[in-house]
């Protein structure tokens, strides 16, 4: 149905937050860190929890080339991941597989955003646009399933 080019950060926030509200079953973001997305944001978060709370199938999966950043940016995500850690999930990808620069957030199969290069704000929001998401979609099946590191919200220690 459409598919936009943006070049700036902030249109790519707007993206993130688009495909945020069209999720209905299924969220699925490979990012490096999450903290261009806009996920952070208090309206973005909101949106999740509402999905979470309202959808009990709803699932997220987030995997991360880098995961430090987590406690100290997103506290609320991590509230989240401990009341919905049955359906939400963060791994940090191995080292040894990162096939790819881009960055993607999709939801449902048919929606999705794309950045080229997790250094630049230029990407591509597709809405409605089964087509030209799916191979992103086996892209990210592909790295979710690849060797990973689980996070947990959790500290273990003594």
């Amino acid at each position: 149905m459409s598919e936009i080019i943006y070049d700036s950060w902030h249109d790519f926030q707007a993206s993130f937050a688009q495909i945020l509200a069209r999720a209905e079953s299924e969220l699925c973001i490979f990012d490096d860190t999450l903290d261009r997305t806009g996920l952070a944001e208090a309206a973005n978060m909101e949106t999740l929890r509402v999905l979470l709370t309202e959808r009990p199938q709803f699932t997220v999966c987030i995997a991360l080339r880098d995961t430090d950043g987590l406690t100290r940016n997103h506290p609320r995500l991590l509230r989240l991941m401990q009341t919905y850690h049955h359906t939400l999930k963060i791994q940090k990808i191995s080292d040894n597989f990162v096939p790819r620069r881009d960055c993607m957030a999709l939801a449902d199969g048919q929606h999705g955003v794309v950045r080229f290069d997790w250094e630049q704000p230029r990407c591509k929001l597709m809405l409605d646009e089964e087509n030209e998401v799916q191979p992103y979609w086996k892209l990210f099946n592909e790295i979710w399933t690849s060797p990973a590191i689980p996070f947990s919200p959790t500290i273990v220690g003594l």
